[in-house]
């Protein structure tokens, strides 16, 4: 003789709370991953600027020194702030 099955399955009331759960749980992962997408693009853009901004001093100065300048590259690595300073104005 069988015996009747008792607690087989989840109530409806369990199952919308773990949906519920899992919807929560799914908006904060989307929104983390938006704000980390939003800050990867940021940083890329701050890159490209710093970069774009080396490469014209970069150009500045060896337009300056072609032209008889007498500048001079404060530092040449440019991986710091690049200062160009004017030695002595031409004869």
């Amino acid at each position: 003789m069988k015996t009747p099955l008792k607690n087989r399955g989840f109530t409806l009331i369990e199952i919308m709370i773990g949906v519920g759960i899992s919807a929560i749980l799914i908006l904060g992962l989307t929104r983390l991953i938006s704000a980390t997408l939003n800050s990867y693009s940021l940083q890329e853009q701050l890159t490209e600027m710093n970069q774009n901004a080396k490469f014209a001093i970069k150009e500045l100065s060896d337009v300056l020194m072609q032209a008889g300048a007498d500048c001079q590259l404060i530092s040449d690595t440019l991986d710091l702030d690049t200062i160009i300073s004017v030695v002595s104005a031409p004869p």
